[in-house]
């Protein structure tokens, strides 16, 4: 929500669909957005976002960058065993922010030279930089790597 000088609030209503959701899940989304709206009062504006076609002003609520995770309505119902860790590989793309997404499985086949991708095996973490991947991926992989020595 966003005050204009000398008249009303101007707001934004988002809801973001990553690439495997369903239509169920999609549906809710658009209509818990229109239930958002309606409790303030119909003035917001709403945007329906789809990953990797995300608009600038929504991509500017992340100046860090967006991390993509794998999962859904089905994954948010499981136990999850603090103790134990699944190694994870992460995708690093984009030039202005930069998107962390999980990918689906550790293999080779999801990288190429242009990105860079980080490999999480928990108590280590290995970088991956993509012969031709941008200085801005860089920047955040080795950001990340710095973090994770804290």
């Amino acid at each position: 929500i966003k005050e204009i000088k000398g008249g009303p609030l101007d707001s934004h209503v988002h809801f973001w669909l990553g690439n495997d959701t369903s239509q169920d899940e999609a549906g809710v989304a658009a209509y818990k957005s229109v239930e958002l709206d309606d409790l303030l009062g119909g003035s917001p504006v709403q945007h329906r976002e789809v990953e990797g076609h995300e608009s600038q002003r929504f991509l500017s609520y992340f100046p860090s960058g967006i991390k993509i995770k794998q999962g859904g309505a089905k994954s948010g119902f499981h136990h999850v065993d603090k103790g134990v860790f699944q190694p994870r590989l992460i995708h690093v793309k984009g030039k202005r922010n930069p998107r962390f997404s999980e990918c689906p499985e550790i293999d080779w086949e999801q990288m190429n030279h242009g990105d860079c991708f980080i490999l999480d095996l928990g108590n280590v973490i290995f970088p991956w930089l993509g012969a031709n991947c941008n200085r801005t991926e860089k920047m955040k992989v080795r950001f990340t790597l710095c973090l994770s020595s804290l």
